[in-house]
């Protein structure tokens, strides 16, 4: 009888590892829920860990900015802090404060009628696609493992 409790135990242990891997697998494609942002400055050993590297591999300009602040949604709304224009093919690691700190980036900028495509998450593997309808330019929320802005067109 005790191997019989030793082995469910067993078998408990591993169907929890299991939903555990499952639910951070969906947390990771979903991303998380992102949340008032600030303006916080990061040293070399937390980026891409608390503090969002924004790359540019799109070949355009693209505006980013610090404290993100939700408005329209939870994705959507405005910023306050720094804002940059990252050059095409550059990443966001060039911009430091004067203490020579990165920037925690929270926001990409869309222009009017225009998509933005990113890869975001970890190894940024998950992809999406930023539909500005709008009249006029939207801010949206980058979670804080950062992003790789793949292309900027009309829509």
């Amino acid at each position: 009888m005790q191997s019989v409790r030793i082995q469910r135990r067993s078998r408990t242990k591993l169907v929890g590892a299991v939903l555990g891997v499952l639910l951070a697998s969906i947390a990771v494609v979903l991303g998380s829920v992102p949340a008032n942002a600030t303006d916080a400055r990061c040293t070399s050993d937390q980026l891409q860990i608390d503090c969002g590297v924004i790359y540019n591999t799109s070949g355009v300009n693209i505006r980013i900015a610090t404290n993100f602040s939700p408005t329209y949604s939870s994705y959507v709304g405005t910023v306050s802090g720094v804002t940059a224009t990252l050059g095409g093919n550059q990443n966001s690691n060039i911009f430091k404060d004067s203490s020579g700190r990165f920037y925690d980036w929270d926001a990409v900028y869309v222009p009017p009628t225009s998509c933005l495509t990113m890869n975001v998450g970890p190894g940024f593997g998950g992809t999406v696609d930023f539909r500005n309808t709008r009249s006029d330019g939207v801010w949206y929320k980058v979670n804080n493992l950062g992003a790789n802005v793949r292309g900027l067109r009309s829509c």
